[in-house]
Order: C-alpha cells, then structure tokens, then sequence
C-alpha cells in the first residue's frame, strides 16, 4: 500500500494541473517516461495492462457464482 500510495504522490509532483487534464489515458506513462525513460514508460504500460486483465479475468470467473 504505501507503494502505491507513493507511486501516486510521485506521479502528481511530476505533472501540472494543466498536463493532467491534458494527458489524459496516457498520463502515468508519460511522467514515467519523465522520471525513468523509455524503460520505465513500457513497465508502467504493462503493469497497467496486466491489472486490468486480472481484474476482467476475476470477474468472469466469479459472475456465474453469484447469481
């Protein structure tokens, strides 16, 4: 948890108000890139993506079980 909590606290130092709205879904990538580069961008992509398929995964296993 704090982790997360200080990947969030470091990504909002990292941008402006301005380059928030404006970066929209691409916005955590970019400061990643920012802070660590081409390198750091791809992790942060595919760590993304990842949660994202586990979560949809979990949600079609358990949805016919709590019917």
């Amino acid at each position: 948890m704090l982790i997360y909590l200080g990947l969030n606290a470091l990504f909002l130092a990292c941008g402006t108000p301005e380059r928030i709205k404006a970066g929209g879904d691409y916005f955590v990538s970019d400061i990643a890139y920012d802070i660590g580069g081409d390198g750091l961008k791809w992790v942060i992509r595919v760590t993304i993506a990842i949660s994202s398929a586990t979560s949809v995964l979990a949600m079609t296993a358990t949805a016919p079980r709590t019917a």
